[in-house]
């Protein structure tokens, strides 16, 4: 008899960057999820989103948002924090 272990297989935070990124451009043109320089980090988070009139919100947690958007992550993936 086969057993399968229940593995979860990592998943980086530029893979799910790139991911949410992809979902977000599809959404609408203009509209881009980017990462903040070392010297915006402070004012902006790690990671931000704009649109074609400006910020439309920063510091943005990719996990919370791939969770949000849904289909970025799967069963057998767990994203690292």
């Amino acid at each position: 008899m086969l057993v399968r272990a229940r593995v979860k297989i990592p998943v980086t935070r530029n893979a799910l960057f790139q991911r949410i990124r992809l979902r977000i451009r599809k959404r609408g043109p203009g509209n881009d999820l980017r990462k903040a320089r070392e010297s915006q980090r402070g004012l902006l988070g790690d990671y931000y989103i704009v649109s074609p009139k400006g910020l439309r919100s920063k510091d943005v947690d990719l996990v919370k948002l791939a969770e949000e958007i849904g289909g970025l992550i799967s069963p057998w993936e767990v994203p690292e924090r």
